[in-house]
């Protein structure tokens, strides 16, 4: 069964896959990016005025009514975001819907809708991208309880696995699941870019200026580190405010997301594994450079309901509990088994 170094390799692989996904939102966050300057640049250039020296943008500008061109142009990007029957299908359609609805009332709202349009688009993306590590992640995770021959205590993987939550259906503490908070997320993040572009237009701008603004900033790959201040205490980090700022905290905020709940997968496996299997006692593995909420929990043993309302400790915790008893082997732990039994 699982031996320390086991244990640690499961952490290093489980952490390793956590980085690819980031990895693959910010290349998804890339081509958001390109498609936001060229449309949005389109726009500027075909509602500038002035001289072929001076064109701009005025205030004046967001007042009135998207023009023929415009109109088009949100629906092609609607239309191109192809459904797939995935768990996702109604949070991509409310996002297009609104887009698809919202941008006739003034260029304001265009401005927020064709970000949205976009923005469902890299959405579907995004959770795709979670869905196939999610899928990963739990096999993983299987892989992790079960012994070379795919057995706990005599029972067979195929049985074990079944225990396993679905990652669509399980909740955090708030009842949010995780394409509920990815949706929350993607809303935040139209809002916040839109209200970034349409401040740059509302005081009068250059198409000059306009572009270079479009064109600021590159796109970097979340962290997963639990350092992260939101982790710990809900308050995000200042950031950029442009396009690629507002990416980059939808980013951080998907990963986070899945981070906490894929851990909470994990604890709930254990729990039902204990409750199935008669499990009565648990200890913590933390994840490597453990903050200082995860480490006070080295070392000792509990009962297992205890342990799984501990792990996740909080957003983005990586920490594992695992489980003690007949066919587990725990000889290379070093437990103080009446430490936390009072």
């Amino acid at each position: 069964m699982t031996s320390i170094k086991d244990d640690k390799q499961h952490v290093i692989e489980t952490m390793q896959r956590d980085q690819l996904l980031s990895n693959e939102m910010a290349k998804n966050s890339d081509a958001a990016l390109d498609t936001l300057v060229r449309e949005l640049q389109s726009f500027a250039e075909s509602n500038a005025v002035g001289g072929s020296q001076s064109k701009m943008l005025q205030p004046l500008l967001l007042r009135k009514q998207p023009n023929r061109a415009q109109a088009n142009q949100i629906k092609r990007l609607i239309a191109e975001i192809k459904l797939n029957g995935s768990p996702d299908d109604d949070y991509i359609k409310q996002i297009a819907n609104t887009a698809g609805t919202n941008y006739k009332i003034s260029n304001e709202a265009y401005v927020s809708s064709l970000i949205g349009a976009v923005m469902a688009s890299k959405l579907q993306k995004d959770n795709a991208a979670q869905a196939k590590y999610m899928n990963e992640d739990t096999e993983a995770e299987v892989n992790y309880i079960t012994d070379e021959k795919g057995d706990l205590s005599g029972k067979p993987k195929a049985t074990v696995s079944k225990e396993m939550p679905d990652y669509v259906t399980t909740t955090d503490k708030k009842g949010n699941t995780l394409l509920s908070n990815n949706h929350f997320a993607a809303v935040s993040a139209v809002s916040m870019m839109s209200t970034a572009v349409n401040s740059k237009i509302r005081q009068g701008i250059t198409l000059d200026e306009f572009a270079k603004f479009l064109n600021g900033a590159n796109i970097k790959a979340a962290t997963v580190s639990k350092h992260d201040a939101a982790a710990h205490t809900g308050k995000k980090t200042p950031i950029q405010y442009d396009l690629s700022g507002g990416l980059q905290r939808y980013d951080a905020d998907l990963i986070r997301n899945y981070r906490t709940t894929s851990a909470i997968m994990h604890s709930q496996f254990k729990g039902n594994l204990a409750d199935k299997y008669g499990f009565k006692k648990a200890t913590i593995i933390n994840e490597l450079g453990a903050c200082a909420y995860c480490t006070t929990h080295i070392g000792y043993v509990y009962d297992v309901a205890d342990a799984i309302q501990m792990v996740p400790q909080h957003n983005s915790c990586r920490c594992e509990v695992k489980l003690i008893g007949d066919g587990i082997d725990t000889s290379d732990l070093d437990l103080d088994i009446d430490s936390n039994d009072d």
